[in-house]
């Protein structure tokens, strides 16, 4: 979109300027480390010609911040330190050791994903904002596809066909429980469904009439997070439509995915509405009336000794990313007892690196032997690489191959 610029002033020297002032804001007596750093990522800024987007959030979270919207950045964006100058991360990524190339890297020009979370309760709020400065024919919400699984196909199908409800479900139940199956994999998985499918010749007929409509859209919805901005009117660049919200309220979205959106060059971002920041908003409110204290969040000790021991016993409901049953488990068994130790639990759960969360906690508490070089490259006592960021630091060379 169209960036309000000082006169006489780039994009890139407004980001500039705005980083340089921030910098004696947030690092008082800066190091030649952290000059550099600043320097470095904001020359790959304007080698990528990505200063407007950076602008664009910028100005994004002014709002946020002067309407009192509590906001939150997750992701690879933390590893700035241009976005820690502009105000809109919290975290200091020299202080963590955090890897810019695995926000932004020269070696894939791709646009930066800095994903933003606001309270759910003032989202349209900030949709309203960004829709009034660009324009409210430049702005539109984003649609999102639900398609046919497995089980769903299974289930239309015999629905179609007149089957009755209990052979469909026994057929349906045989499919694996697995993120992304398909019926040719269900087939090669699942002997018994495989012996149907080969000796009934109706279940066949279903099954394979069910393979031709699975992975089809069955309903559009609007994008949880997605929002396009476009410099000019989006009507020139996707079909929309008017979507009706609950209140009664319309607003536009476009027929694109996020996908098509990226494909054709558009500015897509993500805004999302979360409820653990209202309930951080409303908390603080509560404090304020009650006891005259005003919290700031960005200013909390993190190396409060009570809060470890309550993050230890499990009792993490309501706290974001650590609340769930398994994560729970882990975190018990863990014991952190520093903020790394809750930064490396949240990166290991998850589907990929999970299996390596024993052998972490082992190690976090000494309970596997490791030499002193080894130590030193893996930091905390953890003897666990992070896949990405470990490469990213270890072998450069790797980068390209890493950011597949």
């Amino acid at each position: 979109p169209e960036i309000e610029l000082p006169e006489g002033k780039t994009a890139d020297q407004f980001l500039a300027d705005l980083c340089y002032q921030g910098l004696h804001q947030y690092y008082p007596h800066p190091t030649p480390e952290i000059e550099q750093r600043l320097s470095y990522e904001l020359e790959v800024i304007k080698k990528t010609q990505f200063a407007n987007y950076f602008l664009v959030v910028w100005d994004l979270i002014s709002f946020a911040r002067k309407q009192n919207i509590l906001f939150g950045v997750r992701g690879s964006a933390a590893a700035s330190i241009v976005l820690h100058c502009l105000g809109i991360t919290a975290v200091d990524p020299i202080e963590h050791k955090l890897v810019f190339e695995r926000f932004l890297n020269l070696e894939r020009q791709e646009m930066p994903d800095i994903d933003l979370d606001f309270e759910d309760d003032r989202r349209d709020e900030v949709i309203a904002y960004v829709s009034r400065k660009y324009g409210h024919d430049h702005v539109a919400q984003i649609i999102t596809f639900g398609t046919l699984g497995a089980k769903a196909a299974l289930r239309d199908v015999g629905r179609a066909l007149g089957m009755p409800y209990s052979d469909v479900d026994r057929v349906a139940r045989l499919v694996p429980f697995s993120p992304n199956m398909t019926l040719e994999r269900a087939l090669e998985e699942n002997g018994e469904l495989r012996a149907i499918y080969h000796e009934d010749a109706i279940i066949h007929n279903l099954v394979d009439q069910a393979r031709g409509v699975e992975g089809i859209a069955r309903h559009a919805s609007t994008h949880a997070a997605g929002v396009v901005i476009s410099r000019e009117p989006l009507t020139r660049y996707v079909p929309l439509q008017r979507v009706s919200k609950g209140s009664g309220q319309e607003q536009v979205m476009a027929q694109f995915t996020m996908e098509d959106i990226a494909q054709i060059g558009l500015l897509k971002m993500d805004f999302l509405g979360l409820t653990n920041l209202t309930i951080l908003s409303k908390a603080k409110e509560i404090i304020y009336q009650n006891h005259g204290i005003e919290i700031d969040l960005r200013h909390i000790p993190m190396d409060d000794a009570k809060t470890f021991a309550l993050l230890s016993s499990g009792e993490t409901a309501g706290v974001f990313q650590l609340e769930g049953a398994g994560m729970r488990r882990y975190i018990k068994e863990l014991k952190p007892t520093a903020f790394s130790d809750i930064a490396a639990v949240v990166a290991l759960y998850r589907p990929g690196p999970m299996e390596p969360i024993n052998s972490f906690s082992q190690a976090n508490f000494s309970r596997v032997e490791m030499s002193a070089a080894s130590r030193s490259r893996l930091g905390r006592g953890t003897g666990i690489a992070s896949p990405h960021r470990s490469n990213m630091v270890d072998c450069p060379l790797s980068r390209r191959r890493c950011s597949r």
